[in-house]
């Protein structure tokens, strides 16, 4: 019975402090300094490689990655600012953040790191030699994924 109290308390407190954290893709850019303040880091597409507009925030004991397709976040990373890695309640609590009403699968994607699909085409991987948790949409996947083909492509035709 105590273990259960202490893993209750445990989920309450993790809630508290992730919730301020937690990612939101499909916002603009504006939600998005409203919710983390401003950013501390600014990016355009195709400068400093970053394929998109990117935004940087330090919020909440987190660094937080967002970038821009457009006028919506399709791809959001974050660490926590120490670099410790996220325990699995932690892990758990920011999936259903970000869950939009569908549930996440562990992929069968052999890897290093642990990945997740929804249903509708998008992905979280969690980099577990960095820490860092990634969410991309459906449209960040298939526009990234079109990119490499195209890269590879050229790649090719160069030899």
């Amino acid at each position: 019975m105590r273990s259960r109290v202490q893993r209750a308390v445990l989920i309450l407190v993790l809630a508290v402090t992730i919730l301020p954290a937690q990612a939101r893709l499909g916002e603009t850019e504006a939600q998005s300094i409203a919710r983390y303040g401003p950013a501390v880091g600014t990016y355009d597409a195709d400068t400093s490689g970053y394929p998109y507009r990117t935004l940087t925030f330090a919020h909440a004991g987190y660094t937080i990655v967002a970038q821009f397709m457009g006028s919506a976040c399709e791809m959001i990373c974050f660490q926590k600012a120490d670099g410790s890695a996220f325990t699995p309640d932690e892990l758990d609590l920011l999936l259903k953040a970000q869950a939009e009403g569908q549930a996440w699968s562990r992929s069968n994607l052999v890897s290093a790191d642990v990945i997740f699909d929804r249903p509708d085409g998008a992905m979280a991987r969690y980099d577990t030699a960095k820490h860092a948790l990634l969410f991309c949409s459906a449209k960040y996947v298939h526009a990234t994924d079109a990119q490499r083909k195209a890269d590879e492509k050229k790649q090719l035709e160069s030899l």
